[in-house]
């Protein structure tokens, strides 16, 4: 469950008067019936919440609960926003929170699956996978400290990473002196080695679809008598105050080149999809997209390379195509075609294996592609329509310009055009808030702009794409947004979009609301002490927290 940033709602009439509906339609096979902790989690300092699970069975946060540092007061570094004291305060300790209380420690979380069942945490330097449904923990990796200047670089390097699909784990471990990763079923707990090729891998991931096994293999031998430093890979989840290392070195990995190989999951050959390169490099183009690696050559087109090697050109080079939506499960591209124009719009096509559509909008060209569409890969993407940009006096673009909203059908190919701003989407169901207006030539100050988003109530709808039927949910001003399962929670009210209902409204809508669950409770902390809050906009919660049920 992601918490976003939507400027959205809070107060709804209709919220009062629905039942509360389970946000996945009842229990998943091997969940257990036993109702999750409702809390008290924690002590009463500042929780910085990392990660709860959809189901709401188990948190991951982050306290300062002692005075490490001796000053008489218990306040961590919050490391997530710069001030002056960086790098001095409290420590804070990573807690797993299973049941009510105050949380077991632990050294690092390093992901979970999408179902929230699985979790690989890192406990007295050993990599654990932990089911939460059964509680049984197994120890995978028992990690060493090869440099003792550095007692936070792990070797082999901490990571472990979950399939889109929930399928798979994927993590590294050695074995006589080499490091290899590891692919795991984690319904049967079989496991086997994906082999890397030659080198030395450093870190390995999935595809956004789960589909590929991605591996960075460091090739390049060092000058004879140069020392050799490892920069060490990570996929942990923690920031803020909850990383281990307070001068960051394990971001130093970017200064890293690697070479980037793949195979599928299910076997098959190693394909070498780029040359050493640092790892955040994009360019030159190559995307996993299902069956096919999606590349640009060099005169600028996009091409599709098969399991066999065989290329097919899917955009020419003329279109100085840039990809706007990757879906691999369709294996479909939306990309911007240059057009030149006085505007710098870029036409919009459709392509796929044996798709090569025009649609019929435009938009704002930007000489950059865009990645995949997220998991779980809806059904309807949104892209803003490109218009001429409205400029005030001084040469600034004005901050609110009216612009339609394009919903792309990826089953059908049809557009559906919209003023609202989308919230989300499932299925052909979208839920939408209408936009902020301004004067098309108003420049505003960031006070107005605040002042304007509190006090504004827009209206809140779901929109049914099908046959065009729009159900106003009310109005409201804005707020934050959490989604879990089928139950969006936008400022005051939550929806299900599964049932198409209204199914209640937290009893009070703040900055103390941390997240939200499938069955449709809130989490929520207790707002700081006088004199030791943060500031604006960000959100500062003390604990203890609890998970409370939604006003009917």
């Amino acid at each position: 469950m992601r918490s976003i940033l939507f400027l959205l709602v809070v107060l709804s009439a209709c919220a009062t008067s629905r039942p509360i509906a389970k946000g996945d339609g009842g229990l998943a096979p091997g969940e257990p019936s036993t109702a999750p902790p409702d809390g008290p989690f924690g002590t009463a300092h500042r929780f910085n919440l990392m990660e709860a699970s959809p189901d709401g069975r188990w948190l991951i946060a982050c306290q300062a609960r002692e005075d490490t540092d001796k000053n008489g007061r218990i306040d961590e570094d919050d490391r997530t926003f710069p001030h002056p004291r960086y790098g001095e305060g409290d420590k804070a300790v990573t807690y797993l929170f299973l049941e009510s209380g105050l949380g077991t420690p632990i050294e690092d979380f390093l992901g979970a699956d999408v179902s929230g069942r699985y979790l690989a945490v890192v406990r007295n330097q050993t990599l654990i996978l932990l089911d939460v449904w059964t509680r049984e923990e197994r120890e995978l990796v028992r990690y060493r400290v090869p440099d003792s200047n550095r007692p936070d670089a792990l070797w082999p390097p901490p990571v472990a990473r979950f399939s889109s699909d929930a399928r798979h784990m994927l993590y590294l471990r050695e074995a006589q002196g080499r490091v290899s990763a590891v692919l795991r079923e984690l319904a049967s707990g079989r496991e086997q080695q994906v082999e890397a090729g030659a080198g030395e891998l450093r870190n390995a991931d999935f595809s956004d679809a789960g589909d590929w096994v991605n591996l960075w293999v460091h090739t390049e031998d060092l000058p004879e008598g140069e020392p050799r430093e490892r920069p060490v890979h990570w996929s942990s989840r923690l920031r803020g105050s909850c990383k281990l290392d307070p001068k960051g070195e394990r971001y130093h990995m970017n200064e890293d080149r690697l070479v980037w190989r793949a195979r599928r999951v299910e076997g098959g050959p190693l394909h070498e999809l780029r040359g050493a390169a640092r790892i955040d490099e994009r360019e030159p183009l190559t995307l996993l997209l299902g069956r096919f690696i999606l590349r640009r050559g060099e005169a600028g087109e996009l091409f599709a390379e098969d399991g066999s090697g065989r290329r097919t050109e899917w955009v020419p080079a003329f279109c100085e195509g840039r990809i706007l939506v990757a879906d691999p499960r369709r294996e479909l591209v939306v990309v911007a075609c240059t057009y030149k124009g006085p505007e710098s719009l870029a036409t919009v096509e459709l392509h796929g294996a044996e798709v090569h559509q025009p649609l019929d909008f435009h938009v704002t060209y930007r000489d950059e592609d865009s990645g995949s569409s997220r998991f779980p890969f809806p059904r309807l993407i949104s892209v803003p329509e490109g218009f001429p940009e409205y400029l005030a006096p001084d040469g600034q673009v004005a901050r609110f310009i009216d612009t339609r909203r394009v919903l792309i059908d990826l089953e059908t190919r049809a557009l559906h055009r919209v003023d609202d701003n989308i919230v989300a989407t499932q299925g052909l169901l979208a839920l939408l808030r209408a936009p902020l207006h301004a004067e098309p030539h108003e420049v505003m100050s960031r006070s107005d702009v605040k002042e304007l988003v509190k006090s504004r109530r827009l209206a809140l709808s779901l929109w049914d794409v099908e046959t065009g039927k729009r159900t106003l949910l009310g109005e409201h001003v804005t707020h934050w947004s959490f989604h879990a399962g089928s139950l969006v929670l936008a400022g005051g009210i939550v929806v299900d979009l599964e049932s198409r209902q209204v199914v209640g409204r937290p009893s009070v809508i703040d900055t103390t609301v941390m997240a939200l669950d499938k069955r449709g409770r809130i989490l929520r902390g207790k707002a700081p002490p006088t004199g030791q809050g943060r500031r604006e906009p960000f959100r500062d919660v003390w604990g203890p927290v609890f998970w409370e049920p939604l006003v009917r």
